[in-house]
């Protein structure tokens, strides 16, 4: 009975404290976002917001100088934003990881100025691309579901009650909608198509949505954007740089010379004759053209970015903004003809990470025209970029002191600095390969590996290349001490993993029950290691994700399979028992009990994350696309005081013995069920679609639980107390 009490005691106690377990994975590049973002809207010469992937939003109010990021209650990619008046807005989306039917569609309103946005009814089953209202109650939504994502065919939604409702408009279309917009209340436009099969499509409506006629463009091109600047001339965009353009409301259409080949995402007019279209030109720069005379003719201009553009607006003539990849936000305030970004920190990718000391990093990566070097003195509050003197891609960094690191990269790329990181000096490649990792097990001593691998013994003045009994590629090298070390890659089988006990003279393959490829190794103590793997039987579920363990110096290897259908590209261990994995969507998983069980945290990220970091037990770093940097201060995972937040699950029984149901305040399409201890640590996750689910309980140790539903509705809350 006291035992009871006691757990009774604490429940109420906890109760008034905490809610839900939220990561702390806080984002330090590149801000105010890293997630691309696919719309941006100004309500006024100052206040604009942008919305993008993983239910992105992010508001200005001082013509973009500043950015801050606005809790949507949704993880569903936002493609479209639109506001009525400075407090109504409304965006639009979906969940584009639904296999074989491309989303739940998702709409979101706003009465305040974004600070808080609710879920709007609607019956859209399938992905939302765009958002158009003619007054303040009556709007149109369209999307879609892609013929590459298990089918075809296109949806229309209007409401007439400020997006209270929403219901199908006419018989929609066999494409999907990708653009709306109206020159009057009853005078509407609708492009679209499905680019893997060369089809176009353009609707148009006079009465209000009622009927939607379909219009002859004389391409067979897929359209992602429609703009009237009058109610006569409009324009579309699309993909192969397609600009097309009508001076007779729609009935005919002529073809204009872009001077792209690639995809355009956007168009947005100033007046009737200077206009703007955004997208990307293939070759890693975001592409920009303008016209000043009605589209006859087509200039590009410079945006000074690699990142491609999804959007763009402009507040007046010369004022304009340009959104896309990697959340980058261009701004213009001379008509376009210089952009500068708004986006603080690096969008390059980065691939690899390591801390001197508990304040100072560094970051290194690259794309096909750079390699970059980024450095920070504060534990990560700024980072700065270095100059690197290379354009190859650099992709392992190794600090051997304060001052003196190497780094490694693409094209026999090898660079030390001796002076902590101000001057990078290259250094003589004994052999014609790139690099993949670079470890040194004393100051002298160091070795890199990827198609073959090199060793230095005098602090990489010189470097000499080692035999091993394979030639397929290394991934990862690390050394427990000067002799013995360990080298993982995409082997063959009986090499997933090359040792050597001798410094390097000799490497052998060995763990013949491990299968590769292998992408990253690291060694606890002398005697146990971990090696990360990911590898494919079919499309997922048909996916291993392994985590390989060993208690015996490498001789045998244990694997660990993750529960996730992510690649996994790096991992790291604070302790023999406390590890972490990091990889595609944004992946970043923990484990507390050796590799056995994995749990995922959440981070809000999208990018593919390609190498992780501790400084100490608790505070971890993690880099990846995009010049994302992460940062966490408590191993991940906190307990946050929410007291305004409503718990609104309803659990029983409570306490529990064997089973727990739980049910929601609403029927969702999916919902994510995840089950928290008082620690936050992640017990138990798993899918449902409908509003009561049972979940088995019954292993759970007797305690106070914490429960998190997330789906396209937002985050509901509740515990229960688990006594045998």
């Amino acid at each position: 009975m006291k035992k009871l009490t006691f757990i009774f005691i604490a429940f109420i106690i906890l109760s008034n404290l905490f809610t839900i377990a939220q990561s702390t994975w806080i984002r330090q590049s590149p801000l105010p976002t890293g997630n691309t973002l696919n719309s941006i809207f100004f309500i006024d010469a100052n206040i604009g917001f942008a919305v993008g992937d993983a239910g992105t939003i992010i508001k200005t109010t001082d013509a973009g100088t500043n950015w801050i990021v606005q809790t949507s209650g949704t993880f569903f990619d936002l493609n479209s934003v639109y506001f009525t008046d400075a407090n109504t807005g409304y965006a639009v989306g979906g969940d584009r990881y639904s296999y074989g039917n491309y989303g739940n569609g998702i709409i979101l309103k706003t009465t305040n100025g974004g600070t808080n946005w609710i879920k709007q009814s609607s019956d859209s089953t399938i992905g939302l691309y765009s958002v158009y209202f003619t007054d303040a109650n009556t709007g149109y939504a369209a999307g879609g579901k892609s013929y590459s994502y298990g089918g075809y065919g296109g949806t229309i939604l209007k409401t007439t009650n400020g997006g209270t409702n929403w219901t199908t408009q006419g018989q929609g279309s066999g494409w999907t909608c990708k653009s709306v917009c109206f020159t009057n209340a009853s005078t509407g436009y609708v492009a679209g198509g499905e680019q893997s099969l060369s089809n176009t499509l353009f609707l148009k409506t006079t009465d209000n949505g009622t009927y939607w006629n379909s219009k002859y463009t004389g391409i067979s091109k897929d359209l992602y954007s429609v703009y009237f600047p009058s109610s006569n001339t409009g324009y579309a965009v699309g993909n192969s740089g397609t600009i097309i353009k009508t001076t007779n409301a729609g009935a005919n259409w002529a073809i204009q010379t872009s001077g792209t080949t690639e995809l355009l995402y956007s168009v947005y007019f100033t007046d009737a004759n200077t206009g703007y279209a955004v997208g990307y030109n293939g070759y890693g720069k975001g592409t920009i053209v303008k016209t000043t005379n009605g589209g006859t003719n087509w200039m590009a201009l410079t945006s000074g970015t690699t990142n491609y553009l999804r959007s763009v607006f402009f507040t007046d003539a010369n004022t304009g903004y340009a959104v896309g990849q990697n959340g980058i936000i261009l701004k213009t305030t001379n008509g376009g003809a210089n952009w500068t970004s708004k986006t603080k920190g690096t969008t390059i990718d980065l691939y690899s990470i390591f801390f001197a000391d508990a304040n100072t990093g560094y970051a290194v990566g690259g794309n096909q025209y750079t390699g970059i070097i980024m450095k920070t003195t504060d534990g990560g509050i700024k980072w700065k970029e270095q100059t690197s003197g290379t354009t190859n891609r650099l992709n392992s960094v190794y600090f051997t002191d304060f001052n003196t690191g190497y780094v490694v990269g693409s094209n026999e790329t090898i660079l030390k600095t001796t002076n902590g990181g101000t001057n990078w000096a290259a250094q003589t490649c004994p052999v014609n390969m790139g690099f993949s990792s670079v470890y040194f097990p004393t100051f002298n001593t160091g070795y890199a590996v990827g198609t073959d691998i090199i060793k230095t013994t005098d602090a990489g003045n010189t470097w000499i290349y080692q035999n091993r009994d394979d030639v397929a590629g290394l991934n990862s090298v690390y050394f427990i001490d000067a002799d013995t070390g360990y080298a993982v890659g995409d082997h063959s089988y009986c090499d997933v993993i090359q040792k050597t006990t001798n410094g390097g003279i000799n490497w052998n393959g060995t763990a013949c029950n491990v299968s590769g490829p292998l992408y990253s190794v690291r060694f606890i103590d002398s005697i146990m290691g971990y090696t990360l793997g990911s590898y494919n039987y079919g499309t997922p579920p048909y996916t291993a994700r392994k985590v390989w363990k060993t208690i015996d110096n490498g001789n045998n290897w244990i694997a660990n399979t993750i529960n996730t259908t992510n690649y996994l590209s790096s991992l790291y261990f604070v302790s023999t028992d406390i590890g972490y994995v990091v990889g595609q969507n944004g992946t970043i998983l923990k484990t507390i009990d050796g590799g056995t069980n994995w749990t995922g945290q959440i981070n809000n990220v999208t990018n593919w994350l390609n190498s992780v970091y501790f400084t100490d037990a608790n505070t971890g770093y993690a880099v990846g696309e995009g010049g994302t940097i992460l940062k966490t201060t408590s191993g991940g995972t906190v307990w946050v005081k929410e007291k305004s937040k409503q718990e609104t699950l309803n659990v029983y029984p409570n306490p529990a013995n064997t089973k727990i149901t739980i049910e929601t305040s609403q029927t969702a399409k999916q919902s994510t069920i995840t089950i928290y201890n008082i620690s936050g640590e992640e017990l138990i996750k798993q899918q449902a679609n409908k509003n009561k689910t049972e979940i088995d309980v019954s292993n759970l140790p007797n305690g106070i639980y914490f429960i998190k539903v997330v789906n396209e509705s937002g985050v509901e809350i509740g515990r229960f107390c688990k006594l045998k």
